[in-house]
């Protein structure tokens, strides 16, 4: 294995499930999202754990990833979030993969798929309340296509759903707005007599900060479940614990003289006679180069600032002030080290990115490391 690896805590991803069924009560069913490799964890062992801490089904990005869980052994439920290719349809519906109805050719679509097959499709029906994605407009015109999608043969609707845009933000008053607007199409549809299937519209920010949805029969909880809020600003309402840590170990040292640079571009300069360490990871690995000359990682329990550039395969860091740093030393580039912590917040920031991001673009080139699998 490469000295450089991510570490993910299936103990505390059950832990989370656990408190977020319990936060959001036993009538609604949690359908963690797990999409671009469950956040970069691992989509199969995380799922593995979404089970044992009470998941009922799973939603994905893309066919690619229902697949996975599938041919994984998954065989809850699994939706995909995203429009398929028309021509993905019958694979989707030979493994009994739920689609999203986000408009009437869509719908019909798969509507002649299943009575081709033989099949009956599951399909969420999906209502635009603000996000301007994906699904039906939430007004008269679209209850009316909603009702056709209802009339289409070998359709079975399972489930209605949209999607919050600002439930991570301070300032969330448009999802009340986005909230109101779903009911009032889930009442439009009743007006047609129409049955309404089960609701879902709450994410990980909703999940844990917008009460006003917990009475939906379902829930989409994604970030959170890993121990990482959407936005540091809504960080700690629930005590979720961080599943994932950044590892490597150090693969040779350096030592510089005044003056000396570090890495391409030589933006970087010792002032004082310096020990500089390499880590055999880089940019490629989805540790953003950004963080070049910015971050800090953890060195036997102190921080050790990132000198120079981050190259594709490696990175310096500065081990001056701790001697006790060698070949073979860990260090924690994510995560906890004694007292001392890195957090995603903290490498978003100086990323200029999203915990999201930063998590999603993590390489499958590092070895996943699973600790507490049962």
């Amino acid at each position: 294995m490469r000295p450089a690896w991510i570490e993910v805590d299936l103990a505390a991803i059950r832990h989370n499930m656990q408190l977020l069924q319990q936060h959001i009560g036993p009538h609604c069913r949690l359908m963690p999202v797990i999409k671009a490799d469950a956040y970069g964890m691992g989509d199969i062992p995380v799922a593995e754990a979404c089970l044992q801490g009470g998941a009922r089904a799973f939603a994905v990005a893309t066919l690619d990833e229902a697949l996975r869980l599938r041919n994984g052994g998954i065989s809850v439920p699994i939706l995909i979030l995203s429009r398929l290719a028309d021509e993905d349809i019958p694979t989707a519906l030979q493994h009994d993969i739920m689609l999203n109805a986000c408009e009437l050719p869509f719908a019909a679509a798969i509507s002649q798929t299943a009575e081709a097959l033989g099949l009956t499709a599951r399909v969420h029906l999906k209502v635009d309340t603000g996000m301007s994605r994906l699904g039906l407009s939430p007004d008269e015109a679209g209850a009316a296509e909603a009702a056709a999608i209802y009339a289409l043969p070998g359709l079975e609707i399972v489930g209605i759903f949209s999607h919050f845009a600002t439930a991570d933000e301070p300032d969330n008053d448009f999802a009340s707005v986005q909230l109101a607007t779903f009911r009032r199409f889930c009442e439009l549809l009743q007006a047609r007599g129409l049955a309404v299937p089960p609701r879902h519209m709450s994410a990980s920010a909703a999940c844990t900060e917008l009460k006003e949805a917990h009475d939906f029969e379902i829930a989409r909880p994604g970030i959170i479940i890993y121990g990482v809020y959407p936005d540091e600003i809504i960080k700690g309402s629930l005590p979720v614990q961080e599943a994932l840590q950044i590892k490597a170990k150090i693969i040779q040292t350096h030592d510089l003289a005044i003056g000396q640079p570090a890495s391409y571009g030589s933006i970087w300069r010792a002032e004082r006679p310096s020990r500089l360490a390499t880590l055999g990871l880089g940019y490629a690995d989805g540790y953003p180069r950004l963080l070049s000359n910015r971050a800090e990682v953890l060195v036997c329990g102190r921080r050790a600032p990132i000198r120079g550039r981050i190259c594709m395969d490696h990175l310096m860091i500065d081990i001056t002030d701790i001697p006790e740093a060698q070949v073979g030393t860990e260090v924690t580039l994510l995560g906890h080290d004694g007292a001392e912590c890195i957090d995603v917040y903290e490498l978003s920031r100086l990323s200029s990115s999203i915990p999201h991001e930063l998590m999603s673009r993590l390489s499958p080139r590092l070895a996943r490391v699973y600790k507490n699998r049962i």
